[in-house]
């Protein structure tokens, strides 16, 4: 399992997330209410069956889980508006079974 690595606005250089085989890794951030921010990644190989999503946690129960974005793709880029003030969650699952992989956070910042 991976780990939540904490990260503030805006991103000074590209993060590098590794995921092992059927891993997952999180990047943390917190938002205000209204605060938009823009992110971009890439993963290395591109090949390999990446699930990303955007979430907060509403609890502590897997029910309690809010996703807000989820896509199926080995790049991407977005935005994202804050509805409240909170801890947000980009995540990043390796579904592959044998291809190790590394996603690279090229970007993310504060967009009001």
């Amino acid at each position: 399992m991976g780990e939540i690595k904490k990260v503030t606005l805006p991103l000074q250089d590209p993060l590098r997330v590794p995921l092992s085989t059927m891993d997952l890794n999180e990047v943390e951030i917190y938002l205000n209410k209204g605060e938009r921010i823009r992110f971009e990644y890439a993963t290395i190989p591109s090949d390999v069956k990446i699930a990303f999503n955007l979430h907060s946690h509403d609890g502590v129960r897997p029910e309690d889980v809010r996703y807000h974005l989820r896509r199926n793709r080995s790049a991407y880029s977005g935005t994202f508006k804050s509805k409240k003030s909170d801890s947000f969650y980009l995540m990043w699952e390796n579904r592959d079974s044998e291809k190790k992989a590394e996603v690279t956070l090229s970007k993310l910042e504060s967009k009001f």
